[in-house]
């Protein structure tokens, strides 16, 4: 039941940004990331919940997901580049 935002360096997971979000059980969820510059925005079943400019995220690099070890977690139509 949340949204939260990271960016790692060194090997550490640093938190940008941790929203309270419903997310129910047993059910598909669209999750949306948006990066243009320093811009990032990242929304929910198609509801807004992060909207910040942070400089740790610039210029190529990767993308990523994670879950915590004890979700049930299965990701399908993982895309990545411009729409």
């Amino acid at each position: 039941n949340n949204v939260p935002l990271y960016y790692t360096e060194k090997g550490r997971r640093i938190t940008l940004k941790y929203v309270d979000a419903p997310v129910p059980a047993n059910a598909w969820h669209t999750l949306r990331v948006e990066f243009a510059g320093g811009r990032i925005r990242v929304a929910l079943n198609g509801k807004l919940y992060i909207d910040l400019d942070d400089a740790h995220i610039q210029g190529a690099g990767a993308v990523g997901v994670w879950t915590k070890a004890d979700s049930v977690t299965a990701f399908d139509d993982f895309r990545y580049g411009a729409p």
